[in-house]
């Protein structure tokens, strides 16, 4: 008997494709990101060039793939135009990595991202201006890594992340008309989550676990955590003295 062993594959998405399957160069590339995830297979990667992606529905992801900009998240904008979320990514084991994440909106949880559990990882996005009716304006479970969550808005609690985990991660300038204007019921570890807003308690975190973060609203000394502000060049990075150094 012969084993047949199958070859990951890279998918690319350009706005300047010809949409040929199987998108197997940028000649040929797909012209939407969601027509390159529904070609793929687990352990595929779907690369995305440089461009400004407005959706008129979410990305579905199901798969266990790897979906990640060619150029980092100042060159790649994945757009939820003010009506549709951008991701739901459900309980795979996928890894989106290196947009911009914007303008999404859902009735439900997760504006900019929706996950099932913790199992799907985000990193190195940006999350700006996305809007949950319910919980998680940014996003709601998963694990986010690396990511940046500001001017995000959350009509129940969570701003920027509901029910999730995040590392390395901040939380500035976000917003939730109840409660956790940066984050609720979630875990974070070496974090800042500085001037967020809620208008009824919790402007920062509402029910969460913090570690080595930083936070006007955690005990100074406790598991690491300190109060002091942080030093922030911008709503997305901070000086090379803070809580960690880049987005890059």
């Amino acid at each position: 008997m012969y084993a047949i062993l199958s070859q990951a594959a890279t998918l690319h998405v350009s706005p300047g494709g010809s949409h040929t399957p199987p998108f197997d160069s940028w000649e040929t590339a797909a012209t939407t990101i969601q027509s390159a995830v529904n070609a793929t297979i687990d352990g595929d990667t779907v690369l995305v060039g440089d461009g400004h992606y407005i959706l008129s529905a979410e990305i579905s992801v199901a798969k266990d793939i790897v979906i990640v900009s060619s150029n980092g998240w100042a060159s790649t904008i994945v757009d939820g135009g003010g009506t549709v979320r951008c991701f739901d990514l459900g309980a795979s084991a996928c890894v989106v990595k290196g947009f911009t994440i914007t303008h999404g909106h859902t009735s439900g949880n997760g504006g900019g991202v929706f996950c099932d559990d913790g199992i799907p990882l985000v990193e190195n996005c940006i999350f700006t201006d996305n809007w949950s009716c319910m919980a998680g304006g940014g996003m709601r479970g998963g694990t986010a890594r690396n990511c940046a969550f500001s001017g995000n808005m959350a009509r129940s609690g969570g701003g920027g992340l509901s029910f999730g985990t995040a590392t390395n991660c901040s939380f500035v300038g976000n917003w939730a008309l109840r409660h956790g204007g940066g984050a609720i019921n979630s875990f974070l570890a070496n974090c800042i989550v500085w001037d967020n807003i809620a208008f009824e308690v919790s402007s920062d975190l509402y029910d969460c676990t913090a570690e080595h973060s930083c936070s006007p609203e955690l005990e100074h000394g406790a598991s690491g955590n300190i109060t002091n502000a942080p030093l922030m060049a911008s709503s997305f990075h901070i000086s090379t003295i803070g809580v960690f150094t880049s987005m890059d």
